[in-house]
């Protein structure tokens, strides 16, 4: 399967790998999907996100979502 845009891979990163999360993880993920991925990039075609906008968006995500 040819994946192009960031919500094609979410799709598949779903349906794939989140399916066998437990419950709260999947609602964790849905959420930052949801809130703070999709906003920004889901409608972008995976090769024309340039390094420097992937890091601004992750940073802004990790603000919210810190690594403990």
């Amino acid at each position: 399967m040819q994946v192009y845009f960031v919500n094609e891979a979410w799709c598949l990163y779903r349906a794939m790998v989140l399916t066998s999360a437990k419950k709260l993880s999947q609602t964790t993920e849905e959420g930052r999907w949801k809130n703070y991925i999709e906003p920004v990039v889901g409608e972008k075609i995976i090769q024309n996100l340039t390094k420097l906008e992937y890091y601004k968006k992750s940073q802004k995500i990790m603000n919210v979502f810190p690594i403990i």
